[in-house]
């Protein structure tokens, strides 16, 4: 989770919270590492690297 974060900071630039109050604070930085995951999950259907199976593949 710390890679997340580093590039969270980094690339994105998001260095502060955004918003106020304790329980906001708490949320964001889980908000934002699922936006990431879920840019990260795009980038793989989009390489055609996300291989899901619907059924167990067969083992000779």
């Amino acid at each position: 989770m710390e890679g997340t974060f580093g590039i969270l900071k980094e690339d994105y630039q998001l260095k502060k919270f955004r918003t106020r109050g304790t329980g906001n604070v708490q949320n964001e930085p889980l908000i934002l590492a699922f936006g990431y995951n879920l840019n990260k999950i795009y980038k793989k259907i989009q390489a055609n690297r996300l291989y899901l199976y619907y059924r167990p593949l067969k083992t000779a």
